[in-house]
């Protein structure tokens, strides 16, 4: 203890400070004890070797303004992510076109199902929003139907049955845009794969399938409650998930 009083007396005088012997060591303990290993500033490596500092799976990280861990890559599973690819089902209901008796319709594509040859499974249906009718074809049956690079296949509403659940999802079978299809695409696979709105917000629907990452501010629409409101999407100039407010009106 003699000596320990020694060296703390030792480092106050260093400092130009005449300080008790109790004090001192004390002060001196602050002094050395900022060079200790402290266990939060390991750097986590569940991302495949980028370096991020681990407080929790999936806490936002309000110093660093982005969120700790992995933010839905390997930490907080999001409540939206596609685990395995879908098949569509090849089968679609037949179109019904109210304007069919009305030829002076604003706009008129069609009148029935066999006037839509373009594409497959071409229905006839009534617009949104305009008085008339227009064809409509599924793009896609499986993701391999899209092109290489881009998202998935989305299943139209009527057909998504295994869990496929997004806002706005198309009357029609769709190919997405994105950067990753399944989540076994994400973070050398082990991330997550998840639906993003667009700038229209949820009048516009889905966009895009997207890979969480660790740069992101947010995983789900809850997490932006705490960042002004809005919900969570995937900014493509940031390449990260952030909280956005903006909509469009139809």
């Amino acid at each position: 203890m003699e000596r320990e009083s020694t060296q703390a007396r030792s480092s106050a005088g260093i400092l130009g400070l005449a300080i008790p012997g109790g004090a001192a060591l004390g002060l001196a303990m602050l002094l050395f004890g900022a060079n200790c290993d402290r266990s939060p500033s390991h750097p986590g490596t569940a991302n495949g070797g980028e370096a991020g500092y681990v407080t929790g799976p999936g806490v936002f990280d309000g110093e660093t303004g982005g969120m700790t861990g992995m933010a839905g890559a390997s930490g907080r599973v999001p409540l939206e992510h596609r685990a395995a690819a879908v098949a569509c089902a090849m089968d679609r209901p037949a179109g019904a076109c109210s304007w069919a008796s009305m030829p002076d319709a604003a706009v008129q594509m069609c009148l029935q199902d066999s006037d839509c040859t373009a594409g497959s499974n071409g229905r006839c249906n009534d617009m949104p929003r305009l008085s008339g009718c227009h064809c409509s074809y599924d793009q896609c049956f499986a993701d391999a139907d899209c092109a290489t690079g881009s998202g998935p296949c989305e299943c139209r509403a009527a057909a998504n049955t295994a869990g496929q659940s997004s806002p706005g999802l198309s009357a029609t079978n769709v190919c997405k845009a994105g950067n990753c299809r399944v989540d076994k695409d994400c973070a050398g696979g082990t991330g997550y794969c998840s639906p993003s709105l667009g700038s229209c917000g949820n009048w516009g629907g889905v966009v895009g399938y997207y890979c969480h990452t660790p740069q992101d501010k947010c995983i789900d629409d809850a997490d932006c409650a705490a960042q002004g409101g809005g919900d969570c999407r995937f900014d493509a100039v940031g390449a990260a998930w952030q909280c956005e407010t903006s909509q469009c009106a139809g």
